[in-house]
């Protein structure tokens, strides 16, 4: 009895620490570009921020601000899928979805790269790669609260946690089916490769981990 209390006070402390650096992350996100940081989470329309920042013939991922929104957009997936696959939500099953989901994005963002480049698509390829990353971070930012009510509020409650999941997956799809739908719309060339990113490298990888996961 009293070691699995321990590891739940162990548990809660690392999440405490999570919930905290999540909330410094995007303090630092607005203290870094408070016009860019506005543009995207508070106009309702993304186009906005898109048609601003999308310009850009290559996106720098590595610069303070879009590092620090990669790491946030990282951190609420891993602890919404730990959440869903471990009732105790330790610290060792984050970090495994933690790294397997990094490994998965670097990974593929490298070899879309060089496919893109090799078809003469590397425009295509940025136009995707620019709105589902900052998509991902919209999203991510909607589910913070929610992830955190959930773990203060209700952390035995597995209906609220599927409604919780339900709502960032219909955000997600939705979301991206926008993205698709505008660029195939406006170069219709394009349409054949954006069905063949989705099925081979957006959809396929994250069944994958899914299977891994819960098997």
């Amino acid at each position: 009895m009293f070691e699995v209390e321990k590891i739940i006070k162990l548990n809660q402390d690392w999440i405490s620490i999570f919930f905290l650096l999540s909330l410094l992350i995007i303090g630092f996100l607005k203290n870094i570009d408070k016009k860019k940081f506005g543009i995207l989470v508070y106009s309702i329309n993304s186009e906005k921020y898109f048609s601003s920042y999308a310009k850009e013939k290559q996106t720098n991922y590595l610069n303070p601000f879009n590092l620090l929104k990669m790491i946030f957009i990282l951190n609420i997936i891993s602890f919404l899928l730990t959440s869903i696959i471990d009732e105790l939500i330790s610290f060792e099953k984050f970090r495994t979805v933690y790294l397997i989901i990094l490994i998965i994005i670097i990974s593929r963002y490298f070899i879309l790269k060089y496919i893109s480049r090799f078809l003469n698509l590397a425009n295509l390829f940025e136009q995707l790669v620019f709105k589902s990353f900052s998509s991902y971070f919209r999203i991510s930012l909607l589910a913070f609260p929610l992830l955190l009510i959930y773990n203060y509020t209700f952390p035995t409650n597995f209906n609220f946690l599927f409604f919780l999941s339900f709502i960032i997956a219909s955000g997600i799809f939705i979301g991206h089916l926008r993205i698709y739908y505008k660029i195939a719309y406006n170069k219709s060339s394009s349409f054949f490769y954006i069905i063949l990113y989705l099925c081979a490298f957006k959809i396929t990888p994250w069944l994958l981990v899914s299977d891994y996961i819960i098997n």
